[in-house]
């Protein structure tokens, strides 16, 4: 697999390979920062493939930089429900 191959793959992952909710009221959450990560994503794909003379490398910084203002926070996960859950059973 070559360098740009693996690294769009794991900006791919890095987009949409957030932690899951808690409650639906924290999936609301999750959802709304998902989404967003997905259109920067589709933008970005799209740009790739019907740009073949763009630079890969800047599209691909570009995107994280995006990524960064629609961070996987602000919702409490499931694993954190689960390490609360543990806690509370000592």
């Amino acid at each position: 697999m070559s360098d740009l191959a693996r690294e769009v793959l794991d900006v791919v992952l890095d987009a949409i390979d957030i932690p899951y909710a808690a409650t639906a009221g924290d999936d609301e959450t999750r959802q709304k920062i998902l989404d967003q990560r997905l259109m920067q994503l589709v933008v970005s794909l799209r740009t790739l493939r019907d740009d073949p003379g763009r630079d890969a490398a800047w599209t691909l910084a570009y995107l994280r930089e995006k990524l960064t203002e629609h961070p996987a926070a602000g919702y409490r996960t499931w694993d954190e429900a689960c390490a609360l859950s543990r806690e509370g059973a000592r």
